[in-house]
């Protein structure tokens, strides 16, 4: 009997537990896809991988910061899709304006020359590149109250 209350007790204390546990996790809130790329970005900038020689590299993981904040922030299968099937659905869809899909076009086959045909950009290309991505969050990430306030003014 007493084996069956300290059960008992035990299991009514890891339930309480565990519902305090979820109950904490609920209220820490996710990382916006926004800030998650722009903290991937300067951390690849940090790397400094091109002075290292690793453009290719460095393209690679430049594409996929965007492709990753594209699916985060519009649930766009970009990452899993080559660029030309991206660009098809991109065509298709109405979540970004025609600038934007103009930006987003040249940028991706700029680092696919660079990826796949041994493009060697010049360090200008490389800053226009990584603005055009830098560009391309801060155009379509979700706009705040507050900011949406400010620009009322």
């Amino acid at each position: 009997m007493i084996a069956l209350g300290i059960l008992a007790l035990a299991a009514g204390a890891y339930f309480l537990w565990k519902r305090r546990r979820k109950a904490e996790e609920e209220t820490v809130p996710p990382v916006p896809p926004h800030e998650q790329a722009y903290e991937a970005l300067e951390k690849l900038l940090r790397e400094d991988l091109l002075t290292q020689g690793q453009v290719k590299l460095f393209y690679l993981r430049l594409s996929n910061i965007l492709r990753h904040y594209i699916e985060g922030r519009f649930s766009l299968r970009a990452p899993e899709r080559t660029t030309e099937e991206f660009l098809i659905d991109l065509r298709a869809g109405d979540d970004f304006s025609a600038e934007q899909k103009a930006l987003l076009r040249r940028f991706l086959e700029h680092c696919d020359l660079v990826k796949f045909a041994k493009h060697d950009p010049t360090r200008a290309e490389i800053d226009q590149s990584v603005d055009a991505c830098r560009n391309f969050i801060d155009e379509t990430k979700p706009r705040t109250e507050v900011s949406d306030e400010v620009s009322r003014s």
